[in-house]
Protein backbone atom coordinates (compact mmCIF):
# COMPACT_ATOMS: atom_id res chain seq x y z
CA UNK A 1 0.00 0.00 0.00
CA UNK A 2 1.46 3.51 -1.00
CA UNK A 3 1.26 5.55 1.60
CA UNK A 4 1.58 9.20 1.02
CA UNK A 5 3.12 11.18 3.61
CA UNK A 6 2.78 14.99 3.92
CA UNK A 7 5.63 17.06 3.33
CA UNK A 8 6.59 19.76 5.64
CA UNK A 9 7.54 23.70 4.92
CA UNK A 10 11.28 23.79 4.66
CA UNK A 11 11.72 26.57 7.43
CA UNK A 12 14.96 28.09 5.90
CA UNK A 13 12.48 28.63 2.75
CA UNK A 14 9.74 29.99 4.71
CA UNK A 15 12.49 32.53 6.78
CA UNK A 16 14.04 33.79 3.33
CA UNK A 17 10.50 34.54 1.52
CA UNK A 18 9.61 36.47 4.89
CA UNK A 19 13.25 38.07 4.60
CA UNK A 20 12.29 39.24 1.38
CA UNK A 21 8.92 40.57 1.29
CA UNK A 22 10.11 42.94 4.46
CA UNK A 23 13.13 44.24 2.70
CA UNK A 24 10.57 45.18 0.58
CA UNK A 25 8.21 46.98 3.08
CA UNK A 26 11.42 48.35 4.23
CA UNK A 27 12.88 49.97 0.79
CA UNK A 28 8.99 51.02 0.07
CA UNK A 29 8.71 52.98 3.98
CA UNK A 30 12.60 54.33 3.78
CA UNK A 31 11.89 55.79 0.42
CA UNK A 32 8.66 57.14 0.77
CA UNK A 33 9.90 58.68 4.17
CA UNK A 34 13.06 59.90 2.62
CA UNK A 35 10.74 61.43 -0.25
CA UNK A 36 8.68 63.43 2.37
CA UNK A 37 11.05 64.46 4.72
CA UNK A 38 14.44 65.25 2.94
CA UNK A 39 13.62 68.54 1.52
CA UNK A 40 12.95 66.55 -1.80
CA UNK A 41 9.31 68.16 -2.10
CA UNK A 42 8.57 70.81 -4.99
CA UNK A 43 6.87 74.07 -3.74
CA UNK A 44 3.45 73.38 -5.70
CA UNK A 45 3.04 77.73 -5.71
CA UNK A 46 6.50 78.62 -6.50
CA UNK A 47 7.37 75.50 -9.28
CA UNK A 48 6.87 75.81 -13.19
CA UNK A 49 5.14 73.17 -15.19
CA UNK A 50 8.68 71.63 -15.78
CA UNK A 51 8.87 71.15 -12.21
CA UNK A 52 5.79 68.44 -12.37
CA UNK A 53 6.58 65.05 -13.53
CA UNK A 54 5.24 61.36 -12.51
CA UNK A 55 7.27 60.16 -9.75
CA UNK A 56 8.24 64.23 -8.26
CA UNK A 57 7.43 64.88 -4.75
CA UNK A 58 5.36 68.34 -3.78
CA UNK A 59 3.96 70.01 -0.72
CA UNK A 60 1.20 72.77 -0.93
CA UNK A 61 -0.66 74.79 1.49
CA UNK A 62 -4.31 74.87 1.23
CA UNK A 63 -6.01 77.91 3.20
CA UNK A 64 -8.70 78.83 0.34
CA UNK A 65 -7.09 82.66 0.10
CA UNK A 66 -4.13 81.81 -1.60
CA UNK A 67 -4.53 78.78 -2.66
CA UNK A 68 -7.74 77.39 -3.73
CA UNK A 69 -9.97 74.24 -3.77
CA UNK A 70 -12.78 74.53 -6.49
CA UNK A 71 -14.26 71.37 -6.18
CA UNK A 72 -14.36 67.50 -6.09
CA UNK A 73 -14.31 66.25 -9.62
CA UNK A 74 -14.21 62.44 -9.08
CA UNK A 75 -14.72 60.37 -6.50
CA UNK A 76 -13.84 56.62 -5.44
CA UNK A 77 -16.31 54.20 -4.26
CA UNK A 78 -16.26 51.48 -2.14
CA UNK A 79 -19.60 48.79 -3.14
CA UNK A 80 -21.31 45.35 -2.08
CA UNK A 81 -23.26 44.05 -4.72
CA UNK A 82 -23.43 47.10 -6.19
CA UNK A 83 -24.90 48.67 -3.88
CA UNK A 84 -23.08 51.83 -2.57
CA UNK A 85 -20.99 50.84 0.82
CA UNK A 86 -18.47 54.02 1.37
CA UNK A 87 -16.44 56.91 -0.13
CA UNK A 88 -12.80 55.53 0.19
CA UNK A 89 -11.17 58.40 -2.05
CA UNK A 90 -12.16 62.09 -3.48
CA UNK A 91 -10.16 64.12 -6.23
CA UNK A 92 -10.57 67.66 -5.91
CA UNK A 93 -9.19 70.45 -8.37
CA UNK A 94 -6.75 72.83 -7.23
CA UNK A 95 -4.72 75.60 -8.08
CA UNK A 96 -0.73 74.66 -9.40
CA UNK A 97 2.65 76.45 -10.35
CA UNK A 98 2.99 79.64 -10.06
CA UNK A 99 0.64 82.56 -10.39
CA UNK A 100 -2.08 79.59 -10.78
CA UNK A 101 -1.00 79.12 -14.08
CA UNK A 102 -3.08 74.99 -14.25
CA UNK A 103 -4.77 73.16 -12.01
CA UNK A 104 -4.42 69.69 -10.62
CA UNK A 105 -5.88 67.07 -9.20
CA UNK A 106 -5.67 66.31 -5.39
CA UNK A 107 -6.60 62.95 -4.07
CA UNK A 108 -7.07 62.58 -0.61
CA UNK A 109 -8.64 60.40 1.58
CA UNK A 110 -11.76 60.40 3.47
CA UNK A 111 -10.24 61.49 6.54
CA UNK A 112 -9.64 64.94 4.66
CA UNK A 113 -12.94 65.07 3.73
CA UNK A 114 -14.18 67.56 5.95
CA UNK A 115 -10.94 69.57 6.07
CA UNK A 116 -10.86 70.20 1.97
CA UNK A 117 -14.68 70.71 2.40
CA UNK A 118 -14.17 73.61 4.78
CA UNK A 119 -11.19 75.10 2.60
CA UNK A 120 -13.84 74.78 -0.48
CA UNK A 121 -16.21 76.68 1.14
CA UNK A 122 -14.18 79.51 2.07
CA UNK A 123 -12.54 79.36 -1.73
CA UNK A 124 -16.25 80.68 -2.97
CA UNK A 125 -17.32 82.65 -0.24
CA UNK A 126 -20.06 80.41 1.17
CA UNK A 127 -18.06 80.67 4.94
CA UNK A 128 -16.39 83.50 6.94
CA UNK A 129 -15.00 81.48 9.23
CA UNK A 130 -11.05 81.14 7.60
CA UNK A 131 -10.44 77.66 7.71
CA UNK A 132 -6.76 76.82 9.12
CA UNK A 133 -3.84 76.20 6.56
CA UNK A 134 -4.02 72.49 5.13
CA UNK A 135 -0.31 71.48 4.57
CA UNK A 136 0.17 68.43 2.53
CA UNK A 137 2.54 66.35 0.47
CA UNK A 138 2.37 64.03 -1.80
CA UNK A 139 3.49 62.29 -5.62
CA UNK A 140 2.71 62.91 -8.55
CA UNK A 141 1.30 60.43 -10.27
CA UNK A 142 0.05 60.03 -13.95
CA UNK A 143 -4.04 60.51 -13.72
CA UNK A 144 -6.52 57.52 -16.14
CA UNK A 145 -8.03 58.85 -18.87
CA UNK A 146 -11.60 58.45 -17.38
CA UNK A 147 -10.80 61.14 -14.04
CA UNK A 148 -9.38 63.26 -17.05
CA UNK A 149 -12.49 63.45 -18.47
CA UNK A 150 -13.99 64.07 -15.81
CA UNK A 151 -11.37 66.92 -14.97
CA UNK A 152 -11.77 68.19 -18.47
CA UNK A 153 -16.12 68.37 -17.87
CA UNK A 154 -15.42 70.07 -14.29
CA UNK A 155 -13.01 72.82 -15.52
CA UNK A 156 -15.28 73.82 -18.78
CA UNK A 157 -18.31 73.93 -16.71
CA UNK A 158 -16.46 76.45 -14.08
CA UNK A 159 -15.32 78.46 -16.86
CA UNK A 160 -18.74 78.53 -18.24
CA UNK A 161 -20.37 79.64 -14.43
CA UNK A 162 -17.46 82.14 -14.44
CA UNK A 163 -17.15 83.48 -17.92
CA UNK A 164 -20.02 82.74 -19.83
CA UNK A 165 -18.28 80.74 -22.46
CA UNK A 166 -18.07 76.83 -23.20
CA UNK A 167 -14.67 75.97 -23.81
CA UNK A 168 -13.50 72.36 -25.96
CA UNK A 169 -12.38 69.70 -24.94
CA UNK A 170 -9.32 70.92 -26.92
CA UNK A 171 -9.12 74.03 -25.77
CA UNK A 172 -9.59 73.10 -22.18
CA UNK A 173 -6.60 70.72 -22.08
CA UNK A 174 -3.56 74.24 -21.97
CA UNK A 175 -5.19 74.59 -18.51
CA UNK A 176 -4.94 72.00 -16.77
CA UNK A 177 -1.78 69.58 -15.63
CA UNK A 178 -2.52 65.59 -16.53
CA UNK A 179 -1.21 64.09 -13.18
CA UNK A 180 -2.84 64.34 -10.01
CA UNK A 181 -1.06 64.39 -6.36
CA UNK A 182 -1.36 61.20 -4.08
CA UNK A 183 -1.12 62.71 -0.69
CA UNK A 184 0.90 60.56 1.65
CA UNK A 185 0.34 60.91 5.25
CA UNK A 186 2.56 59.20 8.25
CA UNK A 187 0.54 55.69 7.88
CA UNK A 188 2.06 55.58 4.38
CA UNK A 189 5.31 55.19 5.49
CA UNK A 190 5.53 54.01 8.93
CA UNK A 191 3.21 51.15 8.40
CA UNK A 192 5.14 49.18 5.29
CA UNK A 193 8.39 50.33 8.19
CA UNK A 194 6.77 48.41 10.67
CA UNK A 195 5.31 45.66 8.91
CA UNK A 196 8.71 45.06 7.47
CA UNK A 197 10.91 45.21 10.55
CA UNK A 198 8.05 43.01 12.11
CA UNK A 199 8.60 40.09 9.25
CA UNK A 200 12.46 40.22 9.76
CA UNK A 201 12.13 39.52 13.10
CA UNK A 202 9.68 36.71 12.32
CA UNK A 203 11.85 35.07 9.75
CA UNK A 204 15.15 35.41 12.27
CA UNK A 205 13.06 33.68 14.79
CA UNK A 206 12.07 30.52 12.68
CA UNK A 207 15.97 30.61 11.49
CA UNK A 208 16.89 30.55 15.35
CA UNK A 209 14.24 28.06 16.41
CA UNK A 210 14.98 25.55 13.68
CA UNK A 211 18.59 25.49 15.05
CA UNK A 212 17.54 25.07 18.09
CA UNK A 213 15.04 22.16 16.92
CA UNK A 214 18.35 20.39 15.27
CA UNK A 215 20.95 21.05 18.39
CA UNK A 216 18.38 19.33 20.58
CA UNK A 217 17.68 15.92 18.77
CA UNK A 218 17.35 13.00 21.31
CA UNK A 219 17.28 9.17 21.19
CA UNK A 220 14.78 7.00 22.57
CA UNK A 221 13.38 3.38 22.57
CA UNK A 222 9.94 3.34 20.52
CA UNK A 223 7.01 3.06 21.91
CA UNK A 224 6.46 -0.39 22.58
CA UNK A 225 10.04 -1.56 22.41
CA UNK A 226 12.01 -2.86 19.41
CA UNK A 227 10.14 -5.57 17.30
CA UNK A 228 12.07 -8.74 17.70
CA UNK A 229 13.81 -9.37 13.94
CA UNK A 230 14.45 -13.40 14.82
CA UNK A 231 11.69 -15.56 14.01
CA UNK A 232 12.48 -18.26 15.65
CA UNK A 233 10.60 -19.06 18.91
CA UNK A 234 13.07 -22.30 19.45
CA UNK A 235 16.35 -22.58 19.71
CA UNK A 236 17.38 -24.20 16.33
CA UNK A 237 20.16 -25.96 16.85
CA UNK A 238 18.85 -27.81 20.08
CA UNK A 239 20.13 -31.37 20.39
CA UNK A 240 23.24 -30.55 17.91
CA UNK A 241 26.69 -31.79 19.22
CA UNK A 242 28.35 -28.40 18.48
CA UNK A 243 31.87 -29.90 19.19
CA UNK A 244 31.71 -32.52 16.07
CA UNK A 245 33.77 -32.28 13.47
CA UNK A 246 30.56 -31.17 10.46
CA UNK A 247 32.76 -32.25 7.15
CA UNK A 248 33.31 -35.93 9.06
CA UNK A 249 32.97 -38.66 6.40
CA UNK A 250 33.84 -36.58 3.79
CA UNK A 251 36.76 -37.88 1.38
CA UNK A 252 40.52 -36.57 1.88
CA UNK A 253 39.45 -34.81 4.79
CA UNK A 254 41.83 -33.35 7.74
CA UNK A 255 41.07 -35.12 11.07
CA UNK A 256 39.28 -32.44 13.60
CA UNK A 257 40.54 -31.10 16.73
CA UNK A 258 38.30 -28.66 18.81
CA UNK A 259 40.56 -27.29 20.13
CA UNK A 260 42.39 -25.89 17.49
CA UNK A 261 40.84 -22.52 17.57
CA UNK A 262 42.25 -21.90 21.03
CA UNK A 263 45.02 -19.78 20.96
CA UNK A 264 47.05 -21.71 23.70
CA UNK A 265 45.85 -25.18 22.58
CA UNK A 266 50.02 -26.18 20.20
CA UNK A 267 49.55 -25.75 16.60
CA UNK A 268 49.46 -29.09 14.29
CA UNK A 269 51.30 -29.37 11.47
CA UNK A 270 49.42 -29.86 8.34
CA UNK A 271 51.80 -32.22 6.61
CA UNK A 272 51.13 -34.56 9.88
CA UNK A 273 47.08 -34.96 8.30
CA UNK A 274 47.80 -34.56 4.99
CA UNK A 275 46.45 -37.42 3.02
CA UNK A 276 48.29 -39.53 0.61
CA UNK A 277 47.17 -38.52 -3.04
CA UNK A 278 46.56 -41.68 -5.54
CA UNK A 279 46.45 -40.98 -8.78
CA UNK A 280 45.62 -44.14 -10.99
CA UNK A 281 47.55 -43.51 -14.38
CA UNK A 282 47.61 -46.56 -16.19
CA UNK A 283 49.74 -45.14 -18.70
CA UNK A 284 52.40 -44.91 -15.85
CA UNK A 285 52.06 -48.40 -14.50
CA UNK A 286 49.92 -46.85 -11.76
CA UNK A 287 53.05 -45.01 -9.99
CA UNK A 288 51.78 -43.30 -6.68
CA UNK A 289 53.16 -40.02 -5.92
Amino acid sequence: MNVKQKRKANPVISAVILTIIGVIFLIVGIATLIGVKANKAVDLATCSGSDIDEGTYVSVDLDGDTTYVYGCYAEMQETRYGIFKRSTDKYYLIDACEGAEYFIGIKVSSSLYDEMDDIYDYTYSTSSNAPETLHLVGKIRSQSDDATSYMEDFIIDFYYWLTGYTFSSGEISDYYLPYYIDVITPGDYIGPIIIGFILLIIAALIIILSARKKNNVTYTQPAGGYANPYPYTENPYAGMDMGANPYAGMPNSIPYNPSQNNPESPTVAMDEYSPTISIDDTQNNGTTF
